[in-house]
Order: C-alpha cells, then structure tokens, then sequence
C-alpha cells in the first residue's frame, strides 16, 4: 500500500518473550517477516521513484497539446480565439494588440514560444527559482504521488517547514498560516489586525497592490482606483509611495524616509482624533517592503522603522507584504 511496514507489533512481541510470554522462534519468525516486509517496502519506493524521474524526463521533453478538446488542430490563431471566447476579459493575454506570445516552456529566466525562440522573462510575477528548477519540480513531484491532503492531517513536512521559515523570523514572531495565494496571505492578514485590535481603518501606500480577493483590492490603490475600480473606501487611507526618484523627497535627501514616514504618523494622529476615517481606529498598516506595481521602489533607509513605531503607537498591526519580493528583506 506504499506505506512504511509497522514494526510494532515486533516490538511488543520481542517484549513478551523478555517477560517469558512468548518463545524465541516466534521472535524470529516476527523479525524475519518485518524484515521482508520492510525490503518489499524499500523496493516499492525505489520503483517509485524510478518512474517519477522517467515521468519528469518525459514530462520535460512533451510537445505541447495540440489538437482541442473535439480533436480538431489547434494552431496559435485558433488558441487566441478560443481564450477569448471562453475566458472573461478581465484576465488579459499580453501583446494580444500586436503578436500575443505563445509560450510552450520556461527554463531559468527565460521563456520559449512554439517556434523555439527565447525571450527574457521580466513580467511573470513570482518566479523567485526560474522556471523549471530541478530541485523545485522534482519536490512538488514527489509530494505529489506520495500525498496531497489539507492541513487537516498531521504530517512532518508541515511542522519542518514551519520550523525553518520560523528559525529565520525575529522575536516575537512565532506562529505561520499556510495559505494558497498571496491574494489569500493579505486577506487573512487583514482579518487578524482587525480581530487583534478591534479597529477598522487600513493605512497603504499610493499605487500599492496587494491581491485581488474582495478585502484586499479595496486596501489596493492600483485596483480601485483604476479601470473597473469602485474607489476608495471611507476607512482607507492612502499615503504617498516612498519614491524617492519621483516624489517630493529624493535620494539626494538624507532625511527622506522619515520625512515620508511622518505622512504615516499625521494619518494615525488623524485617524485617532477623528479627523479621518470612520471613527474606528487604526487597525493596520499594509506596504510591500518593495513595491512593484509603484515603480520598483525600495523603502529610503528609515522609513519602514518610522512607520511601524507611528503605527503601533496608534494600536495598529504592520503589515509587512513580502509576496513579491520574497520574505526576508531588511529594509529601513
């Protein structure tokens, strides 16, 4: 069945013969089945993972579908029209205005269309290993065809995993989700400031974006306040970027990150005496430690520091959205 042999049963058996319950022979007849269900173990797992690296290797050497679902020949033109009628529009194909690309596989920090030509890959979101790592692939691979359940289960990979991001999180930082998105790691987020301090207002940062589930697209400027966007909600408020090569304050001022931190600290002053915001008091402040969507822009030394003691000052959580990125940047 793919699983380890049970060997308690031998144990409790050699313990009974220890207190003179059971004879020798049956200890020995114990052991040497154990021991051939073990080796019928180790063989089964081999053979496993033999046919998951031929499958990898096939896998990796595929062609591309290309005939549809009713079997008629599918040509790039023929893709295009078929994403276009059977998909909303709101999930947009790149360069569909001049040539959309086509892309059959990924290898390191590029991509290849169906005629092999390669292209650098700079817009793919988050692609921290490059595409097709072996270490990656061969991980999720072997997960896959030992066990994939939810966290509802015990399992050691979960509490290993946790032990690792955990070992490099400063006090008092001590506990993880494990989530799907990071769509999903910001709502959850919002949800526990808010649950944390019983407060309603959000602090983010002009042109943020921090997912697309409902919660978080009205803490993202760039969401609504773009095409399709319903607008700013009464209990956001929106600070300038730190951009300190378009901004008011640029990289040529050493004070230029606590001068845009105190933009932060006057919103909780206002949020607390009730000159802004509903009256609910500062539940968090939400930034990439580097925003993307805002230009590529890296906090100005002091910023971050400035910021987090304004906001916890004022009762709030800081919220630190490093799913761009990667977590683990020191910044300000």
């Amino acid at each position: 069945d793919g699983q380890a042999p049970n060997l308690r049963g031998l144990a409790m058996t050699a313990k009974s013969t220890r207190d003179g319950g059971v004879p020798m022979s049956a200890v020995l007849a114990a052991a040497a089945t154990a021991t051939v269900a073990a080796v019928v173990w180790m063989a089964k797992r081999r053979s496993a993972g033999s046919a998951l690296d031929r499958g990898l290797k096939e896998a990796a050497t595929t062609p591309p579908r290309d005939v549809d679902a009713t079997g008629k020949p599918l040509t790039k033109a023929g893709i295009h029209g078929l994403r276009k009628s059977q998909f909303c529009p709101a999930q947009s194909v790149s360069y569909a205005n001049v040539d959309p690309l086509l892309v059959v596989r990924g290898e390191g920090a590029r991509l290849y269309d169906e005629r092999g030509r390669s292209f650098l890959d700079t817009r793919n979101n988050v692609g921290h290993c490059g595409h097709s790592c072996p270490a990656v692939v061969k991980a999720i691979a072997s997960q896959a065809a030992a066990l994939n359940t939810n966290m509802r289960y015990l399992h050691p990979n979960h509490v290993v995993l946790a032990q690792k991001l955990l070992a490099k999180c400063p006090d008092p930082l001590d506990r993880v989700f494990f989530v799907n998105s990071g769509s999903e790691a910001n709502d959850l987020a919002l949800r526990l400031a808010r649950t944390k301090t019983n407060h309603e207002e959000i602090i983010c940062v002009q042109h943020a974006y921090h997912g697309h589930t409902h919660e978080v697209i009205n803490i993202s400027p760039y969401k609504f306040n773009h095409k399709g966007g319903k607008g700013q909600k009464p209990w956001v408020h929106v600070v300038d970027a730190p951009d300190t090569f378009r901004g008011a304050y640029r990289e040529d001022d050493p004070e230029a990150g606590p001068k845009y931190a105190q933009q932060v600290a006057d919103t909780c002053e206002k949020i607390k005496n009730g000159t802004a915001g509903t009256g609910g008091g500062v539940a968090a402040f939400f930034i990439e430690s580097g925003m993307s969507v805002a230009g590529v822009i890296l906090p100005p030394t002091g910023y971050l520091k400035k910021c987090y003691q304004a906001v916890r000052a004022a009762g709030g959580v800081c919220v630190a959205d490093e799913v761009q990125v990667r977590a683990g940047w020191s910044l300000g």
